[in-house]
């Protein structure tokens, strides 16, 4: 299983316990999730772990504790943040991508990955081509989904750490993780 942690806060977002599409040029890791009710010491149940507690009737008393979440908002201790504007999420991200004067932290990062990876200067250059355009369709879809669009960080909080989407539309409900905000570690 890969763990995968903001590389700002070191705080663990997602892993592979979740199923992960990669998407928007394999830039951003796409997450169906679901909405449940939690507790603050609850863990989740993914289907299948353990199918009597999956088929456990729960008292309504118990659901009055509860609070509305994601699974995977409660399962990493996500916290919606309610101060990135549509405006401020598109400088943030070209602030991070930087560029091609002044690479931002993003762009350093991937480039260092494909070059350790013993690309060619070529492939580098054609990788890094389909990822900062795999990143500006992201950004577009983002942006046009704006007003359907919740936003999450860990709970470090840190403005300059990973910044995690939920969009639930007429295709479901999902999480987006830009993948050059996180490192990963294999359990």
């Amino acid at each position: 299983m890969k763990v995968y942690f903001d590389r700002e806060t070191n705080e663990d977002h997602i892993s592979t316990a979740f199923p992960i599409e990669e998407v928007f040029n394999g830039t951003v890791m796409k997450v169906p999730v679901k909405w449940g009710k939690y507790s603050d010491n609850e863990e989740v149940q993914l289907e299948g772990a353990n199918p009597s507690a999956e088929d456990a009737v729960e008292e309504s008393s118990a659901d009055d504790n509860k609070e509305r979440r994601l699974d995977v908002q409660h399962q990493f201790g996500l916290i919606k943040i309610d101060f990135l504007t549509k405006s401020g999420f598109k400088a943030w991200v070209l602030e991070c991508v930087g560029k091609s004067s002044a690479p931002g932290p993003w762009t350093t990062t991937y480039k260092k990955e494909l070059e350790d990876d013993k690309n060619s200067k070529e492939e580098v250059e054609d990788k890094m081509k389909a990822w900062k355009a795999g990143l500006m369709e992201f950004v577009n879809f983002i942006a046009k989904q704006w007003k359907n669009c919740d936003v999450y960080y860990d709970k470090e909080q840190n403005v300059d750490g990973a910044k995690v989407f939920y969009i639930g539309d007429e295709n479901g409900d999902h999480m987006y993780f830009i993948k050059c905000c996180y490192k990963y570690s294999e359990y």
